[in-house]
């Protein structure tokens, strides 16, 4: 149960976290074509998302050993792409927005959230068969733990049986042995 409640929160933070880079680099986008800081409010907001859900990711991460260094390398093109956001950011502000675009059609924040892309496919698919792994496990335990129980209750069964069947018997022994001492009694007053 820890292991599949540990593998859901991978799966679910690497899949908000993903939403929240998806949803700044639109954001920054929308901003530089138009230098509306309205564009800027979802910028903000996810910004503000990332640091707790990459924690959050890295923390559980090992649960999972086979995406601890896609994590590591995660965290690392995160760090990438917000230096790369914010700069193109301050520049717009700064009426550079030429120089903003110039740094966008060098295609570095788009391999940088490619390469994001495929870390996090690859964190949801493992995450995923770890999950149906846990899930088969957890059903197996369900599987033993009712067989064991079957059988408990039948043990339990067969105590309750042979403690009943024995005091029946030691009852019938002692009514037996009451009748033969009433029996002797009323021979030996006879005697007497």
């Amino acid at each position: 149960f820890d292991r599949v409640l540990a593998v859901r929160i991978v799966r679910s933070n690497a899949v908000d976290l993903r939403a929240a880079l998806q949803d700044i680099e639109t954001s920054q986008r929308g901003f530089l074509l138009t230098g509306s800081e309205s564009y800027l409010a979802p910028y903000n907001q996810s910004r503000d998302d990332i640091a707790p859900l990459y924690e959050s990711l890295a923390e559980h991460a090992p649960t999972l050993p086979q995406v601890t260094a896609p994590v590591e390398r995660l965290g690392e093109i995160i760090d990438a792409k917000l230096v790369e956001l914010d700069g193109t950011i301050q520049l717009v502000r700064g009426g550079q927005q030429q120089a903003a675009i110039e740094i966008l059609q060098t295609n570095r924040g788009k391999e940088l959230m490619d390469e994001a892309r495929d870390i996090f496919v690859f964190i949801v698919q493992t995450t995923d068969t770890a999950y149906i792994e846990a899930a088969g496990n957890q059903r197996s335990s369900v599987d033993w733990l009712r067989w064991t129980t079957f059988g408990g209750a039948f043990i339990i069964a067969l105590v309750v049986g042979s403690a009943v069947w024995m005091a029946l018997r030691y009852t019938r022994e002692l009514l037996n042995a009451r009748s033969e001492v009433e029996t002797l009694n009323a021979g030996l007053e006879a005697r007497i």
